[in-house]
């Protein structure tokens, strides 16, 4: 016993921990898209459905959100550095869910 409440990281009271948090972003991300208008699916209603995929958030439709182009090597033409600034530094991708993890690893 001693052992396990050592363990800084892995071990029944640290799941607790992890699990409480990952509940709190769900609820914090469940706020944040519905005080923007977004419609969607809770995991919860998901289940009640009885849906056989349930993630965290699934989305009434698909929404566009706009990234950060991943970094490429900057090409050089005509002695000057193409960077990626501006619009092209961006790109649109398609999300039809959300599986929240607030901690990873």
């Amino acid at each position: 016993m001693e052992a396990i409440d050592s363990d800084p990281l892995y071990g029944p009271r640290q799941d607790r921990e992890r699990h409480s948090v990952g509940i709190e972003y769900e609820i914090i991300l469940e706020q944040t898209l519905s005080s923007m208008g977004i419609p969607f699916e809770t995991e919860a209603q998901l289940r009640i459905r009885g849906t056989a995929r349930t993630p965290d958030i699934l989305f009434s439709c698909p929404v566009g959100i706009k990234v950060p182009k991943r970094r490429r090597r900057k090409k050089i033409h005509n002695n000057r550095q193409d960077d990626d600034n501006g619009e092209d530094a961006f790109e649109w991708k398609v999300v039809c869910w959300i599986d929240s993890k607030a901690l990873f690893g």
